[in-house]
């Protein structure tokens, strides 16, 4: 109990855990560095455990959490507010509550799994010399992945989709509505080319069908990644991002020349591991 990890989806636990993972960047689409606070943690609890389902049947693994998210006035969550030029003074906060249940199969190496959250969030808001409240309708986000992760090998992928709408109103002013139907996936493989040398790939997809047809309603990007353990504590990241479209993670106020339709990236990072 406290502020603990929000056990949802295949990589949220460990999003902030770099030595863990090939990626410098994990798949944008679900896990968006500029999100990473807000859904990395919340105040509140977690209860967990293991049920054997026999030699046969593997093991069956379980959270469930509840408690209260917290969401400072900068979060990049509000960035499609900002950009409309809201300002939220406070943040916002509002309960949340889900589980996750992960099948550990008699396949060694084989887990799948399935999540789901549940929020409602809510905040103070201003418009200039307006002052009103910006409420988010309830809304249920579930999760379905699965990894295989043999000798050398590893595959994975992951699901999910959120639909809500942002609603802002204003004492004596408008009311402005924000819609959002986002589908979003991955698929990602690696192998270990040697003791120290890792390679791998990832194809990540995002489309809010709620957006007019334009390179901003949609984001794909393939990724290159390499990383070279120098000892048990120092290791190396080199990656590639081949990004087209601009439906996540980019702000239209933070480049007023406009979006372009494609990004490329190349990300080098030194990690210390202790």
């Amino acid at each position: 109990m406290g502020k603990v990890k929000t056990p949802i989806g295949l990589l949220n636990e460990t999003q902030d855990i770099d030595s863990v993972h090939l990626w410098v960047l994990l798949p944008q689409s679900l896990y968006a560095i500029a999100n990473r606070n807000s859904i990395l943690s919340h105040y509140g609890g977690v209860v967990y455990g293991t049920i054997p389902l026999g030699d046969s049947f593997g093991e069956l693994e379980y959270r469930a959490y509840g408690g209260q998210r917290v969401l400072s006035s900068d979060d990049a969550v509000f960035q499609t507010v900002r950009d409309k030029g809201i300002s939220l003074p406070n943040g916002a906060t509002g309960p949340m509550y889900g589980g996750t249940l992960r099948w550990q199969t008699p396949l060694r190496g084989l887990m799948a799994g399935a999540s789901e959250d549940s929020e409602h969030t809510s905040g103070a808001a201003v418009l200039g010399a307006l002052n009103g409240s910006l409420q988010a309708t309830h809304f249920y986000q579930p999760y379905l992945y699965g990894i295989y992760e043999r000798n050398k090998l590893m595959v994975g992928g992951e699901y999910t989709r959120q639909a809500l709408q942002k609603t802002t109103s204003f004492v004596g002013g408008p009311t402005i509505f924000i819609p959002k139907d986002q589908r979003a996936w991955y698929l990602m493989a690696s192998y270990k080319l040697s003791e120290r040398l890792t390679g791998g790939m990832n194809f990540s997809y995002s489309l809010d069908r709620q957006l007019p047809v334009s390179n901003a309603r949609y984001q794909k990007d393939w990724t290159l990644s390499a990383r070279y353990d120098v000892d048990s504590y120092l290791y190396l990241k080199a990656e590639q991002h081949f990004v087209d479209g601009s439906e996540f993670g980019y702000s239209t106020s933070d480049n007023p020349g406009g979006l372009k339709p494609n990004t490329r990236m190349t990300l080098l990072k030194i990690g210390v591991s202790f």
